[in-house]
């Protein structure tokens, strides 16, 4: 074969590989469902367990290992909660290490004792604050490695998407591109803030078997070229689907068979009820006992306490004898200035 034909002959065959690789990476893969679901953040959850690493921090510095968590998230109801990092080692207790929502009632449970607080309450109370925090957490270790609004993701089919971020106190947008496999899992996602700056997050996807749902989840943070942060989140368990509840939602006493869980000072001592700014003490009863009215209220703009009022005074006291010596020594100058 003439030389000038046989590198025609391959300058063919590199543009068709070409052309064929582009028509490849131009075809539209759709994303997996159940993916899609978790993208979502409103999805029931039958049971999950998830490990978090570089998250929690303890006298500002990140905990070693990993910190897990597991619960149940149904319809209007849940529960999660914080248990051992693994068999040989203890668990991390934290501020309410088993929290809730009922129907009726957000609750948590630690130490063994037993606090609630009602949903209709016009002020939030710790107990809501915690649930809320704990459920923001869970929504950041599935997917994004950052807490989505639930149900405020558009995705269309080239990848690209659009959130909101739940940052407790307002939302910030987000946008951002999936890079899917053949068979429709993610495998990479690029995104960042519209008030980031040059700040970016990328996270990166691992699957076991032919699952949807990844096993390991990495979110590595930059700012321009530099990595500054990378966090990791394990998820040991993530079943999807409903199932079937008590007619009150997750209560603390319908999730004993849990394990760890002793009642004993609760059905002595009672339970710690927040309710409109005030805290109340439930005996086995359920009659309530006033503990604190003014829990959680705001002082009134201008108003000065009681013993506010008393320190002034006696601040002040030493201060008048010095006062008057002070104006008797002026009197007297003045008296004498007029008889001169």
């Amino acid at each position: 074969m003439p030389r000038a034909i046989g590198n025609r002959c391959i300058m063919v065959l590199i543009v068709a590989a070409f052309c064929g690789a582009a028509s490849l990476r131009g075809q539209t893969v759709e994303m997996c469902p159940d993916f899609q679901m978790l993208l979502q953040g409103d999805t029931s959850i039958r049971y999950f367990k998830i490990g978090f690493s570089n998250i929690f921090y303890a006298n500002e510095k990140p905990i070693a290992g990993w910190v897990y968590y597991e619960g149940s998230i149904q319809s209007n109801t849940f529960w999660i909660r914080n248990c051992t990092n693994s068999p040989s080692q203890p668990a991390i207790i934290m501020p309410g290490w088993l929290v809730g929502m009922s129907y009726g009632d957000f609750w948590s449970y630690s130490n063994d004792k037993v606090t609630t607080s009602p949903r209709d309450s016009k002020m939030p109370s710790p107990v809501e604050e915690r649930a809320a925090q704990i459920r923001r957490i869970l929504r950041q270790a599935l997917v994004l490695g950052s807490p989505i609004l639930p149900g405020s993701v558009k995705y269309k089919p080239d990848g690209s998407f659009e959130a909101k971020l739940d940052n407790k106190d307002k939302t910030s947008l987000i946008s951002g591109h999936f890079d899917l496999a053949a068979d429709g899992r993610p495998q990479r996602c690029e995104f960042k803030g519209d008030n980031w700056q040059d700040a970016r997050l990328v996270a990166s996807y691992e699957y076991a078997g032919e699952s949807c749902i990844p096993t390991m989840i990495s979110v590595d943070s930059f700012s321009l070229l530099k990595r500054m942060n990378t966090l990791g989140y394990k998820i040991l368990a993530c079943e999807l689907g409903e199932l079937p509840v008590s007619s009150q939602g997750y209560t603390i006493d319908t999730l004993t068979n849990l394990g760890g869980i002793n009642l004993r000072l609760r059905d002595q001592m009672g339970t710690a009820v927040f309710r409109d700014g005030a805290i109340y003490n439930m005996d086995k009863s359920g009659r309530l006992r006033l503990v604190n009215k003014d829990w959680g209220k705001a002082p009134q703009p201008g108003s000065v306490s009681a013993r506010r009022k008393y320190v002034l005074l006696v601040l002040l006291l030493p201060t008048v004898p010095i006062l008057w010596l002070i104006a008797r020594t002026i009197g007297r100058k003045a008296k004498r200035a007029k008889t001169n």
